[in-house]
Protein backbone atom coordinates (compact mmCIF):
# COMPACT_ATOMS: atom_id res chain seq x y z
CA UNK A 1 0.00 0.00 0.00
CA UNK A 2 2.84 2.07 0.30
CA UNK A 3 2.44 3.71 3.30
CA UNK A 4 5.92 4.76 5.44
CA UNK A 5 7.76 4.79 2.24
CA UNK A 6 8.49 7.12 -0.45
CA UNK A 7 6.42 7.25 -3.85
CA UNK A 8 8.26 5.99 -6.58
CA UNK A 9 6.85 5.60 -10.24
CA UNK A 10 9.48 4.70 -11.80
CA UNK A 11 9.51 1.64 -10.14
CA UNK A 12 6.27 1.13 -9.74
CA UNK A 13 6.35 1.00 -13.21
CA UNK A 14 8.83 -1.56 -13.48
CA UNK A 15 7.37 -3.75 -10.92
CA UNK A 16 3.95 -3.67 -12.84
CA UNK A 17 5.82 -4.58 -16.33
CA UNK A 18 7.88 -7.30 -14.59
CA UNK A 19 4.64 -8.49 -13.21
CA UNK A 20 2.62 -7.90 -16.79
CA UNK A 21 5.28 -10.23 -18.68
CA UNK A 22 4.63 -12.99 -15.91
CA UNK A 23 1.42 -13.26 -17.00
CA UNK A 24 -0.65 -10.88 -14.50
CA UNK A 25 -3.34 -9.06 -16.46
CA UNK A 26 -3.53 -6.59 -13.13
CA UNK A 27 0.36 -5.89 -13.31
CA UNK A 28 -0.28 -5.41 -17.60
CA UNK A 29 -3.50 -3.10 -16.89
CA UNK A 30 -1.81 -1.11 -14.50
CA UNK A 31 1.39 -1.08 -16.62
CA UNK A 32 -1.20 0.47 -19.25
CA UNK A 33 -2.69 3.01 -16.41
CA UNK A 34 0.79 3.99 -15.84
CA UNK A 35 1.44 5.09 -19.58
CA UNK A 36 -1.91 6.81 -19.92
CA UNK A 37 -1.04 9.02 -17.37
CA UNK A 38 2.76 9.15 -17.46
CA UNK A 39 3.37 7.92 -14.18
CA UNK A 40 6.84 6.58 -13.83
CA UNK A 41 7.89 7.32 -17.08
CA UNK A 42 6.22 9.66 -20.08
CA UNK A 43 3.02 9.87 -21.27
CA UNK A 44 2.37 7.25 -24.15
CA UNK A 45 -1.21 6.51 -24.86
CA UNK A 46 -0.28 3.85 -27.72
CA UNK A 47 1.61 1.74 -25.25
CA UNK A 48 -0.91 2.23 -23.22
CA UNK A 49 -3.96 0.79 -24.95
CA UNK A 50 -1.38 -2.07 -26.01
CA UNK A 51 -1.64 -2.81 -22.26
CA UNK A 52 -4.92 -2.35 -21.82
CA UNK A 53 -5.70 -4.81 -24.67
CA UNK A 54 -3.42 -7.47 -23.55
CA UNK A 55 -4.85 -7.51 -20.27
CA UNK A 56 -8.58 -7.63 -21.57
CA UNK A 57 -7.76 -10.60 -23.75
CA UNK A 58 -6.74 -12.23 -20.61
CA UNK A 59 -10.34 -11.12 -19.10
CA UNK A 60 -9.79 -8.62 -16.51
CA UNK A 61 -13.36 -6.40 -17.00
CA UNK A 62 -11.26 -2.80 -16.07
CA UNK A 63 -8.96 -3.95 -18.80
CA UNK A 64 -11.58 -4.54 -21.11
CA UNK A 65 -13.63 -1.03 -19.91
CA UNK A 66 -10.89 1.09 -20.38
CA UNK A 67 -9.49 -0.47 -23.69
CA UNK A 68 -13.37 0.69 -24.66
CA UNK A 69 -13.16 3.90 -23.59
CA UNK A 70 -9.95 4.36 -25.73
CA UNK A 71 -10.94 2.75 -28.72
CA UNK A 72 -14.47 4.85 -28.35
CA UNK A 73 -12.66 7.80 -27.93
CA UNK A 74 -9.46 7.14 -30.04
CA UNK A 75 -6.72 7.80 -27.30
CA UNK A 76 -3.32 5.88 -28.78
CA UNK A 77 -5.56 4.13 -31.42
CA UNK A 78 -8.36 5.51 -34.49
CA UNK A 79 -11.62 5.83 -33.09
CA UNK A 80 -13.35 2.17 -33.22
CA UNK A 81 -16.60 2.17 -31.92
CA UNK A 82 -16.99 -1.04 -32.95
CA UNK A 83 -14.01 -2.54 -31.28
CA UNK A 84 -15.06 -0.42 -28.20
CA UNK A 85 -18.60 -2.06 -28.22
CA UNK A 86 -17.35 -5.57 -28.19
CA UNK A 87 -14.64 -4.53 -25.12
CA UNK A 88 -17.54 -2.83 -23.00
CA UNK A 89 -19.93 -6.12 -23.73
CA UNK A 90 -17.30 -8.03 -22.21
CA UNK A 91 -16.60 -6.15 -19.39
CA UNK A 92 -20.42 -5.64 -18.99
CA UNK A 93 -20.56 -9.64 -18.84
CA UNK A 94 -18.44 -9.56 -15.99
CA UNK A 95 -20.48 -7.01 -14.17
CA UNK A 96 -18.59 -4.03 -14.72
CA UNK A 97 -20.73 -1.60 -13.22
CA UNK A 98 -19.26 1.57 -15.33
CA UNK A 99 -19.36 -0.75 -18.79
CA UNK A 100 -23.06 -1.88 -17.43
CA UNK A 101 -24.03 1.87 -17.67
CA UNK A 102 -22.30 2.84 -20.95
CA UNK A 103 -24.25 -0.58 -22.55
CA UNK A 104 -27.55 0.55 -20.77
CA UNK A 105 -27.23 4.10 -21.74
CA UNK A 106 -26.79 2.54 -25.74
CA UNK A 107 -29.19 0.67 -25.25
CA UNK A 108 -31.93 3.17 -24.72
CA UNK A 109 -30.71 5.04 -27.28
CA UNK A 110 -31.20 4.27 -31.11
CA UNK A 111 -27.38 3.22 -31.46
CA UNK A 112 -27.12 1.13 -34.92
CA UNK A 113 -23.90 -0.73 -33.18
CA UNK A 114 -26.09 -2.46 -30.77
CA UNK A 115 -29.08 -3.16 -33.64
CA UNK A 116 -32.43 -1.81 -32.28
CA UNK A 117 -33.32 -0.19 -29.57
CA UNK A 118 -34.05 -1.99 -26.55
CA UNK A 119 -35.94 -0.16 -23.61
CA UNK A 120 -36.53 -2.48 -21.74
CA UNK A 121 -33.10 -4.26 -21.65
CA UNK A 122 -31.76 -0.95 -21.13
CA UNK A 123 -33.00 -0.34 -17.84
CA UNK A 124 -32.37 -3.78 -17.12
CA UNK A 125 -28.84 -3.18 -17.87
CA UNK A 126 -28.50 0.24 -15.77
CA UNK A 127 -30.44 -1.29 -12.83
CA UNK A 128 -27.73 -3.99 -12.70
CA UNK A 129 -25.17 -1.26 -12.92
CA UNK A 130 -26.73 0.51 -10.33
CA UNK A 131 -26.79 -2.35 -7.85
CA UNK A 132 -23.31 -2.67 -8.76
CA UNK A 133 -22.16 0.72 -7.46
CA UNK A 134 -22.16 2.84 -10.54
CA UNK A 135 -23.28 6.10 -9.95
CA UNK A 136 -24.50 6.46 -13.80
CA UNK A 137 -26.57 3.55 -13.68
Amino acid sequence: NGWGVSTDRAKAAECYRSSGERGSHMGQYNLGLCFENGWGQGLDPIKAVQCYLDAAERGYPPAQFSAAECLQKGVGIPPDPVGALYWYKQAANQDHAEAQAVIGLRMLKDDSALGARDVLQGREMLERSAAAGSGTG
